[in-house]
């Protein structure tokens, strides 16, 4: 037996409102080369009842005999995984019929990307977040937000393996963030397609509201870790004008030139380094610096 293109990792719990309209958005893929790997984390409402009812070979479903969290859950959807291309999805959202051709041309055409992104559209309304397009971009965005949207990813699960790559359970509520973090510093290409695949469900019982001001603190560990990477010493005798700089905050005692000066050593690192593209990312502190002039001028 042939092995899929992709695999689908859908983990589930207490998802009867909108599994099946989601499951079938994926169903429905005008490429139709995947496995869905889909992990009941201990449901106890009829999620498994909706799933069950509904007959396609491509369907792998498993159940854990209890909660044991959405991290427990990805690591091992992937583990069972068997395809070169492994795709996220979410139990509450919807997508579009084109998502996996059209993320898989752009694979093709670029043998060196690792990880891809979509734009995604908020149901019910017209216009929803833009995210960066450009992969150096990413690698360099990540040290302040988080460029990706989760359930429209996809990736190379050779590279995933290759790295040691799997969500990290100690950053729980802001896995995927810290998952792209790791994957730039082992250098990884990460990209956004410019295009609207994925229709995404705001409402109060996901993860993203229910566990905010932890999610909050997760990023904030995580992306100073991430700058920690590149540059500890800078950062350990500077940390006011690096809080200032990358996250605007304002310090009483600590003004322009200190950030200033923190932009040029950075700058410097970076060159020696080569972490990151060096004219890309002297626009970024270019940019951070203008925001916070302007700021502290109002």
């Amino acid at each position: 037996m042939s092995k899929p293109t992709i695999s689908v990792i859908f983990p589930v719990y207490n998802a009867a409102a909108h599994i099946v309209e989601s499951l079938n958005s994926i169903l429905r893929q005008t490429f139709g080369d995947f496995e869905i790997i889909l992990i009941n984390d201990g449901s106890t409402d009829n999620t498994k009842d909706l799933i069950l009812s509904i007959s396609d070979k491509r369907i792998r479903y498993m159940e854990n005999r209890r909660n044991l969290g959405l991290v427990h859950s990805l690591n091992k959807a992937i583990y069972y995984s068997a395809a070169p291309f492994i795709a996220r999805m979410d139990a509450d959202d919807i997508a579009f019929p084109q998502r996996f051709s059209h993320q898989l041309d752009v694979f093709a055409s670029r043998p060196d990307l690792d990880i891809l992104g979509t734009q995604t559209q908020p149901l019910g309304e017209s216009v929803g977040m833009r995210y960066l397009c450009g992969g150096d971009l990413h690698r360099i965005y990540l040290l302040i937000y988080n460029t990706l949207s989760h359930p429209t990813i996809m990736m190379r699960r050779e590279s995933l393996l290759k790295h040691r790559l799997y969500y990290d359970k100690s950053a729980m509520h802001a896995e995927d963030y810290k998952l792209w973090v790791d994957a730039s510093i082992c250098g990884l290409q990460l990209d956004v397609l410019d295009e609207c695949l994925l229709k995404y469900r705001n409402h109060e019982g996901q993860v993203s509201e229910k566990y905010k001001a932890c999610q909050e603190g997760q990023m904030l560990r995580i992306r100073e870790a991430y700058a920690s990477y590149i540059f500890n010493d800078l950062i350990f005798h500077n940390r006011q004008a690096f809080q200032m700089l990358l996250y605007g905050r304002h310090i009483g005692g600590c003004y322009h030139r200190p950030v200033i000066h923190l932009a040029e050593l950075m700058s410097a690192r970076n060159v020696q380094l080569g972490f990151f593209e060096p004219v890309l990312f002297d626009k970024f502190l270019d940019f951070r610096l203008d925001i916070l002039i302007r700021n502290v001028n109002l």
